[in-house]
This record gives structure tokens, sequence and C-alpha cells, in this order.
């Protein structure tokens, strides 16, 4: 029950952070662009969020892992 609620914790720290980076980074969205990436992952790294969007997609997989883990037992 202990690893469920860990689960559920980094799952919804990394998912609530990864959604406030992307709606943060659509907000901000830059006016042009020369070269792929686009727009989009442009605007990430001119804010600097690629790094912590990184992070959270991390936490949200580590907490995926967790539950499921807990899950198949």
């Amino acid at each position: 029950m202990k690893r469920v609620v860990i689960g559920c914790c980094v799952f919804s720290i990394g998912a609530l952070s990864c959604l406030s980076i992307l709606i943060v980074t659509g907000l901000n969205l830059a006016s042009g662009w020369e070269t792929p990436p686009g727009r989009y992952i442009t605007t990430l790294n001119e804010l600097g969020l690629m790094i912590p969007l990184m992070l959270s997609m991390l936490m949200w997989g580590i907490g995926v892992y967790i539950l499921g883990k807990e899950y198949v037992k």
C-alpha cells in the first residue's frame, strides 16, 4: 500500500508539472522560427523549460512504472 501512495504522488506531481509547463509554453509561443524543430520546441528552448519538461516526464514515467508494478502483484 505504501508503494501505491508513493507511485500516485510521483505520478501526480509529474503529470501536473508537465501540464503546467505545456500550458506556459503554449501561452508564450514564439512568433517566428527559421529551422526545424518548430515553433513549440523553439519556445521551450527559449524559455529554458526543456530540462524541467524532461524531468517531469521522467517523474510521470516512474510513477506509472511503480503503479504498474504494484498492480501486477
